[in-house]
Parts: structure tokens; sequence; C-alpha cells
């Protein structure tokens, strides 16, 4: 990709740009979608470290989604100009993916939190509407019983805002948050609903520990996984988790949600993870995995705010 381009010092503005493909053809006449992002540096990093960290990471990940015509440029000390283009793009996916922060972690959940018992009991009594509370029980590899009660809802915004409502109850310590799963059960009913997890804040491994992120098919399901390799510390510091952990859960949380909490039946020495997909669509779980293995593996990005998308169509 051969890009020209000339800079208004400090404004988003880019007055001549051309675009070539792989293959030296011009973008042409089809649709495109120019975005204009602000990045936030981290702490002790100056404004153009941040943007020039979000330029090389936006173009790799554009670049793993094989999209025609791109160009990532500055647009100013602090801006960075996206342009998009070519027929039958999905424009919205792909800027998703630019925007996606694909915060990776796994957690220990906390089954015995006393903030949530208390915050389960509160609801037992004065239960609202769509609302509930179900115990989730399981038996451990030395056949003893284990359980946890939660909340579980229909409604993931009615769920969320009763959670905040509530929070004075739980007064979970620092290193403790609740998260949500999206919970699909093929003939229950409901037939999807999401439920709570209180897990530890620090998570045993995060993204930054991923080696290598590959897409599989569960044998069983042949539903797609996103298989992940850790590093040596990160290896070592998982199967010293599972080897502390059996019979407990680990939430593998990716963005805030909770993508699934698998059982720790035995330590786990070979720092591999699977990562399933939610929801019940196969084109959609296969859409997922793939974006997840595009953003793992070019790691993560400052933290971008969209100041302007201007959608322009196809010239007549």
């Amino acid at each position: 990709m051969i890009i020209a381009a000339a800079l208004a010092v400090g404004v988003a503005v880019v007055t001549t740009l051309v675009l070539l493909a792989d293959d030296g053809a011009k973008r042409g006449d089809g649709p495109y979608v120019v975005l204009t992002y602000e990045v936030e540096p981290a702490d002790g990093q100056s404004a153009t470290q941040a943007r020039d960290v979000a330029i090389r990471g936006i173009r790799e990940r554009i670049d793993e989604r094989g999209v025609p015509w791109a160009s990532v440029t500055a647009a100013g000390p602090s801006r960075v100009r996206v342009e998009l283009g070519g027929e039958d793009v999905p424009f919205d996916r792909v800027i998703e993916l630019v925007e996606r922060r694909a915060t990776l972690g796994v957690h220990r959940v906390d089954h015995a939190n006393p903030g949530m018992e208390q915050m389960v009991s509160q609801a037992r009594i004065d239960l609202p509407a769509g609302i509930g509370v179900r115990t989730d029980t399981w038996t451990g590899p030395d056949g003893a019983s284990h359980g946890e009660d939660y909340l579980w809802a229909e409604d993931r915004a009615a769920l969320e805002a009763w959670l905040v409502s509530r929070a004075p109850l739980l007064q979970p310590a620092d290193d403790r948050r609740i998260v949500l799963e999206r919970v699909g059960m093929p003939g229950a009913t409901p037939p999807v609903h999401w439920r709570t997890y209180v897990i530890e804040e620090a998570p045993i491994v995060d993204g930054s520990d991923v080696v290598k992120a590959t897409v599989q098919y569960d044998p069983s399901t042949m539903r797609p996984q996103v298989e992940l390799e850790l590093d040596a510390d990160g290896r070592d510091r998982f199967a010293a988790a599972t080897a502390a952990g059996v019979a407990r859960k680990l939430a593998i949380v990716l963005d805030g949600r909770v993508m699934s909490a698998p059982l720790v039946q035995s330590p786990v020495p070979g720092g591999r993870i699977a990562v399933t997909m939610g929801g019940d669509d196969p084109q959609a779980q296969e859409r997922e995995a793939h974006d997840l293995v595009a953003v793992l593996r070019v790691g993560s990005i400052p933290p971008l705010r969209l100041v302007e998308r201007r959608d322009v169509g196809p010239a007549r």
C-alpha cells in the first residue's frame, strides 16, 4: 500500500490522499468512510508517542481483516485519521475492530463473597421484576459438592441497573468486582440470560502473556473457539493458579464480559487456554473468533475517542 498525504498540523485535515491497493490499483469509485480519532496517552507517554502507537496498531488490525483499501495517518499531534474503502466492506464491523480495546484476563472466581451473599439475600426478600436468584452446583474431582448463588436476568441493562442501585450492600473490596456472562441454554426458559460472577480484580494472566492466538473448533460441538498459547511466565502463573484452584472456577473475561467460566478439574501446566464464543449464531461466532484473534495478535492500542465520521457514497 502506497500513501501520499499532506497534513495540516493541529487540525484533523488531510488535504491530499491517494490510496493504492496491494496490487497497485487505486481505491476507485466505491463507498468509503473517513474517521478521525483523538488518542488518549497513557501515564508517562507523550501525545505523539500514543498517536504513533495507535497508528501502527490500527494498521495491523485492518491488515489482519483484509480491507481492500485503507489509510491510517497522523492528523495532528494527538489525532489519527483512518480511511476505509472498497465494495462490500462491512464498515461498522471493521470500525468496531479498530476501536476495540480487547482487554483479556483470566480471573479467579470468588464463590463465597460476603457482599454478593448479602445482595442475594436481599433479592430473595424483595425480588425485583425480571431479576431472579439461582444456585449453581457442581462436583469436584474428589467427589465433594460445591455451589454458589447468583443473580440472573434476561435484560442485561436491568440487571446492571439493579446491581448499581444495591452497590452499598455489596461493598466489594478493591480487589473484587462483579462481571456478567451471557448464558445460552437451548430448551431452557428463558433460552438466553445474563448471570453474575464476583471475580478477583487482578488477573492471573492477561493479553500481554499471549504469544499465539488461533481459531480452532471444539471437536464435540464444532463451535469456533480461540486457543491461546501463553509465554513462559504466564504459563507458570497459570499452572500454579490451576494447581491451587482445583474444583474452583476461573472466569475468562474479554472487554468486561465473561466469555466462559470453566471448572478447574486438575492443574493445567501446558499454558493453553480455549476461549469459547458467546451467542447462538454460528456465523457471528466465526466472525467474533477471527476478530478476537486479529486484535490479540496485534495487541492493545491506546484508548480512542471518535471525533468525526464521514460516510462517502460511490462517485456518480
